[in-house]
C-alpha cells in the first residue's frame, strides 16, 4: 500500500513449466482436430521437433537471464504459437507447392499441344508441297503474261496519247469555229432583235398581202422559204423531166394564207 505502483506494475509468476508429456498431449490434440495435417508416419517426429524446439528456447532463456540479467519468458502459450504458426506456414507452403503444380501442369500440357500442332503442321506443309511447287508454276506463267500485258498496255497507251493529241487539236479547231461562230452570232443578234421587233409590228392583213403576188422580190422568196424548212414544209417540184427545181412559192403562199398561224410561229 506504501508504494502503489510498484504494486501494480508486478505480478506473481504462477507459471510452472510444461513437462514435455504434456506438451506432446497437446501437439498430438492438434494433429487430432486436423489443425496440422501431416503424413501419419510423420506425426510423431513432427511432435518430437515441436517439443524440442520449446525447450530449447526454454534453455537459451536461462542462459541469457544468467547472462544478460534479462528475462524472456516462455510459458504454453509461446508453445501454442509454435504450433499456429507452423500450421499456417504449412498451409502457405502447401498453396505455393500446389500452385506450382498446376502450373507445372499447364505447361506440360501447352507443351504437349504445341508438339502436337507442330506434327500436324509439319504432315499438312508435307501434303501441301506438291501444290506450292504447281503454284510456283503458275505463278511464273503468270507473270510472263504480266509482262506481255503491259507491253501492250504500253501500245494502248501510246496509241490513246496520240488519239487525245488529235482530240485536242479537233477540239482547238472547235473552239476556234465556236468562236467565229459566235463574232458572227454577236453580229446577227442586232439584225434579229431588230426584225423581231419589225415582225411584232406586222399586221395580219399585211402578211396575208404578201401571199397574194405571184411573183414577189427574191428577198421575200428566200425569206418564205426559210419559214417553209423550219416548219417542214417541202418544195414543189417546177420544169421539165430531168430538169426539174424547187419552186418555194407556192407552198409558202399555203402558209400565207393562214396569216395568223404563220405569225404566231415566227412570234415563237
Amino acid at each position: 500500500r506504501n508504494f502503489p505502483p510498484l504494486v501494480n506494475s508486478c505480478a506473481i509468476d504462477w507459471v510452472a513449466n510444461w513437462p514435455d508429456e504434456a506438451l506432446t498431449a497437446v501437439a498430438q490434440n492438434q494433429m487430432d482436430r486436423g489443425l496440422i495435417e501431416v503424413p501419419d508416419d510423420m506425426v510423431d517426429s513432427v511432435i518430437h521437433m515441436f517439443v524440442f524446439i520449446h525447450a530449447s528456447v526454454g534453455e537459451i532463456s536461462e542462459r541469457y537471464r544468467g547472462e544478460a540479467k534479462r528475462y524472456n519468458y516462455v510459458t504454453p502459450t509461446s508453445f501454442l504459437s509454435i504450433l499456429e504458426c507452423f500450421a499456417r506456414q504449412l498451409e502457405i507452403k502447401r498453396a505455393n507447392v500446389v500452385g506450382a503444380k498446376v502450373r507445372l501442369q499447364n505447361g506440360l500440357q501447352k507443351l504437349a499441344e504445341t508438339e502436337a500442332g507442330i506434327e500436324d503442321l509439319q504432315l499438312s506443309l508435307k501434303e501441301s508441297q506438291p501444290i506450292l511447287v504447281k503454284t510456283q508454276e503458275e505463278i511464273k506463267v503468270m507473270m510472263a503474261q504480266i509482262e506481255v500485258d503491259k507491253a501492250d498496255a504500253d501500245a494502248k497507251r501510246d496509241v490513246a496519247l496520240g488519239e487525245e493529241k488529235a482530240a485536242q487539236t479537233k477540239a482547238d479547231e472547235c473552239n476556234e469555229i465556236k468562236s467565229g461562230a459566235q463574232a458572227v452570232l454577236d453580229e446577227a443578234l442586232p439584225a434579229l432583235d431588230a426584225a423581231l421587233k419589225v415582225l411584232k409590228n406586222l399586221k395580219v392583213k399585211d402578211i396575208s398581202e404578201v401571199g397574194k403576188y405571184q411573183n414577189p422580190p427574191e428577198g421575200v422568196k428566200f425569206v418564205m422559204e426559210v419559214v417553209c424548212k423550219m416548219k417542214g414544209v417541202q418544195a414543189k417540184k417546177v420544169g421539165e423531166a430531168g430538169k426539174k427545181r424547187d419552186d418555194w412559192w407556192e407552198p409558202s403562199r399555203t402558209l400565207l394564207a393562214n396569216a395568223q398561224d404563220l405569225q404566231n410561229f415566227m412570234l415563237n
